[in-house]
């Protein structure tokens, strides 16, 4: 449906260029999912309590450009698959 293009675009502009630390944009995002992040060691995690499936394993620190791409569709995947 048009909304679910409509957040999924949303979802791509504001992770697109992940640096390592979430923005405010991004925390945004996340409160509307009810994902939580958690900062890890060497990477950190997002989550929604009660999902299933494994939480998404978020690099510190972005390899390449692609990193970002490669999270947005892990996110947006995880999100669709553990809402409504």
């Amino acid at each position: 449906s048009n909304h679910i293009s409509n957040e999924i675009n949303e979802i791509k502009v504001a992770f697109r260029d992940w640096t390592g630390t979430l923005d405010g944009r991004q925390k945004k995002i996340l409160n509307k999912y009810d994902l939580v992040y958690e900062k890890g060691e060497n990477h950190s995690s997002m989550y929604k309590k009660n999902a299933k499936g494994r939480p998404i394993t978020v690099p510190k620190t972005p390899s390449d450009w692609r990193t970002g791409r490669n999270l947005t569709s892990e996110l947006i995947e995880y999100i669709e698959r553990n809402h409504g």
